[in-house]
């Protein structure tokens, strides 16, 4: 019997001008600019928190995450809510993005890997690239993004 190919379907995304996809099994749900309130003395990744129907939701500049341009908060800019692991429970955090795209599917054979030279940002978040109508996005690896917040315990 022949193995089936691995499918996933991606979400696409703009940071500082940057392509990016993300794993839509990893995204809770897709936001229009909440309101942000800033919190005092955190890291500079941190935007600040936003109540999302009643709960707490921890709100990431991806951009300055990445090494890249904090977030200008446009119109066009959205949060997209994860679940991530911390502390052995799930929570909800939200990721700024720019502006979302559309949604697209590759295979797994797809994947280009992450060149050694040439990148000013922090790859270390990234599974790979991949080519979608004559671009390529970077693949964002949600679970690569919050493993250092789960060391340091700064989302709660």
């Amino acid at each position: 019997m022949e193995e089936e190919e691995e499918i996933k379907t991606y979400l696409t995304f703009t940071l500082s001008n940057e392509l990016f996809a993300a794993n839509v099994a990893g995204i809770q749900n897709i936001l229009e600019m909440p309101l942000i309130t800033p919190v005092p003395k955190s890291e500079p990744y941190m935007k600040g928190v936003s109540n999302l129907r009643g709960s707490i939701l921890p709100i990431i500049d991806t951009g300055v995450k990445f090494n890249l341009p904090g977030s200008v908060v446009t119109k066009n800019s959205a949060v997209l809510v994860v679940k991530i692991m911390l502390d052995n429970e799930m929570i909800d955090a939200g990721l700024l993005v720019d502006s979302v795209s559309e949604v697209f599917e590759y295979n797994k054979e797809d994947i280009i890997e992450i060149p050694s030279v040439g990148v000013t940002f922090n790859t270390k978040y990234l599974d790979g690239f991949v080519k979608y109508k004559g671009k390529h996005y970077m693949l964002l690896n949600f679970d690569k993004v919050f493993a250092d917040q789960a060391k340091q315990n700064v989302l709660r």
